[in-house]
Formats: structure tokens, C-alpha cells, sequence
């Protein structure tokens, strides 16, 4: 008995032939022909051994799923002469289109994180941190954010950071700080900036790339010399020379150890206890200092030190002075008192 394929098999083959050669070049053509030849190869296994071998389709699902995974555990096979044919060609063909979407797959996550890797990638996160360029004060800060805050940084450098925790980190390969590198940085949706140049001149060019990009974002910027600095500042960055700062320190260090020793443990969250600036809650507007010194200290466990308006720093100011909703608190607190806080305001 002379046997072939149904004819309304041959178009839907003739398909999936063109198809498959532009599967190198088109991702979407190559799923639309594996759920092609997934559903071919249920109908026609559903049409040829369904009423035969009493299937369901359920089964004919199952038997291609097998087939095509090349498992093949043999308990629904073909029985009629149509069938048998069928099988055939399907298994040629399915097994083929899966080792293909296989390998693309496999293509593909490695693609992704080889592009993680070197720097390729594009950012989507929003209310994220950006940290521009790549030493030891970057390193440091990135440290310090990334285990005491569990901020997610992203980081613009010539070379990939060597930092744990991977998945708070996201690098972007920039020898040149330009826009394109900053929009794949997401700079857009980004709060906050790190600038940790090499020389003056890229923090300015950097500052004012990121501020004409995101004109809200907060930024703080390394000063290598103090020349520039007003540069810096003007650019829209608050500027830091940390050479200099860690000059003073060590020159207190000489005259007032423990001091210096205590600044020091306070300023890396030692035994729960941070020193941080708040926004004023709305219940201690209005009130004087000391009221708000015992408030503070009773609900939320915090020793206020100080407080903040507009760029002036008013440390320990006197019981009677009234706060209004311009201040903000510095204060010493525990994440728990941190936490309760938030939660108040």
C-alpha cells in the first residue's frame, strides 16, 4: 500500500524550510517555527494515532514534547503506517528546531553576560546610585554603600570593579564619560552621583554631562587639587578632597587620638549606631531644640547633635532654639530608630 504525507502537511513544511534559513538572523522567526512545528507535529500526530491507539490530545502534547526533547521514553508510539512516516520526519525536523532554539538560548544568556562582563550592557533601574570613574575612594565608598545600605550602584570605569556582591553592581566600560555612556547608565532615573576622577577635568566635564541630563540628581565630586574646586562646585557638585581631609585627620590624631578614634567608629556604623541626617518631623516643627532632643531620645532612641539649614551646620545649638520645616536632623541612631522614624514621617 503506497503511502505519503497529508497534503495539508506539505504547505505548512514548505514554511518552516523557508523559515528555518533565516533563523541566524531573525530570533522572532526562529520561536514562531518552534511553536510551528510543535503544533504541526501535535495535529498530525492527534490525526494519524489518535483514533487508531484511542489518544487524547493531551497525549498527541506529550508525544511531541518527548520527541522533539529527544528523551524518547517510548510508551506512545506510532502504530499506523501514516503515523510511522510522520514520526519520522518529525523527529528529523523537531529535534533539529529544538537543538537550534537550544543553542540560541544558550547564545543568548551568554551573549547577556558577556556583555555584563565587559561593561555593555544598558542599566533599567531607576532611584539608583552612579558612581563615575575608579579608585581607591570609589572602591571604598562603593563598599561601605553596598553592605551598609545595600545600595545599587552602578559604575562607569575603564575596568571592571572588583567588588562582591555582584548583584547590587552594575558596570558600564566608559574610558570617556559621554552621553551615550550615561544613558546606559539610566543617569535619567538615577538619584545620586559619585564622581571619583582621575584629574580635575573629567570630574568637571562629568558633573556637567550629568546635571544637563538630570538637572535634579545630587552630586559629589573628588577634588584631586583644591584649585579647581570652585570649578568643580560650579559645574553643580558638592566637592570633597579627600587627600586633604585625610590630612586633617591624621594631624588630629597627634594631639586628640580618641577623638579622631571615635569620629572614626562613628562614621562606620559601629554596633548598630550611624550618624545620619534626617528630614524634621512635622510633630517637632515649631519646637525648641531641647524638646526635640528629649523626643528623639524617648521614641526612637536618637541623640540629636546637631541640625542643618539650607548649607549651614549648627552643631549643639542652644535648648531654646526653635526648628522649623527648613531643618534637617543629624543625628545618631540604630537602623531600628531609623526605620521607626521613616515610618513617622
Amino acid at each position: 500500500m503506497g503511502m505519503r504525507i497529508h497534503p495539508v502537511f506539505k504547505p505548512v513544511f514548505d514554511l518552516v524550510y523557508t523559515l528555518l534559513a533565516k533563523l541566524k538572523q531573525r530570533r522572532t522567526a526562529l520561536m514562531l517555527t518552534f511553536v510551528l512545528i510543535f503544533l504541526t507535529g501535535v495535529y498530525g500526530f492527534y490525526h494519524f494515532e489518535g483514533r487508531a491507539q484511542n489518544l487524547s490530545l493531551l497525549d498527541a502534547i506529550y508525544w511531541a514534547v518527548i520527541t522533539m526533547s529527544t528523551i524518547g521514553y517510548g510508551d506512545i508510539s506510532p502504530h499506523t503506517p501514516q503515523g510511522k512516516i510522520f514520526t519520522s520526519i518529525f523527529a528529523v525536523v523537531g529535534i533539529s528546531a529544538f537543538a537550534v532554539v537550544a543553542t540560541n538560548i544558550f547564545e543568548v544568556v551568554v551573549a547577556e553576560n558577556m556583555k555584563k562582563i565587559l561593561g555593555l550592557g544598558r542599566c533599567n533601574w531607576s532611584d539608583h546610585l552612579i558612581v563615575v570613574g575608579w579608585n581607591e575612594t570609589a572602591r571604598n565608598a562603593v563598599k561601605y554603600l553596598i553592605e551598609s545600605y545595600n545600595a545599587r550602584l552602578v559604575v562607569i570605569s575603564d575596568e571592571n570593579p572588583d567588588i562582591e556582591k555582584r548583584d547590587s553592581l552594575f558596570y558600564i566600560n566608559g574610558r570617556n564619560i559621554t552621553e551615550e555612556v550615561l544613558e546606559k547608565a539610566n543617569v535619567k532615573k538615577a538619584r545620586f552621583a559619585i564622581v571619583c576622577p582621575k584629574d580635575d577635568v573629567t570630574a568637571i566635564m562629568a558633573t556637567l554631562l550629568i546635571k544637563r541630563l538630570n538637572p535634579n540628581i545630587n552630586i559629589v565630586a573628588e577634588a584631586v587639587s583644591m584649585e579647581k574646586a570652585p570649578l568643580i562646585q560650579q559645574a553643580g557638585a558638592y566637592v570633597i578632597n579627600t587627600t586633604e581631609f585625610a590630612g586633617r585627620i591624621l594631624a588630629s590624631f597627634v594631639y586628640e587620638p580618641y577623638v579622631t578614634m571615635f569620629f572614626e567608629v562613628l562614621t562606620t556604623a559601629y554596633k548598630d549606631n550611624n550618624l545620619e541626617e534626617l528630614e524634621i518631623l512635622p510633630d517637632l516643627v515649631g519646637c525648641s531644640y531641647w524638646k526635640a532632643v528629649k523626643h528623639l531620645r524617648a521614641r526612637y532612641g536618637m541623640a540629636l547633635v546637631g541640625v542643618r539649614y539650607d548649607d549651614e551646620y549648627i552643631i549643639n545649638p542652644p535648648e531654646d532654639y526653635i526648628l522649623d520645616s527648613g531643618h534637617r536632623l543629624i543625628v545618631i541612631t540604630s537602623s531600628r530608630g531609623r526605620k521607626k522614624y521613616l515610618s513617622d514621617l
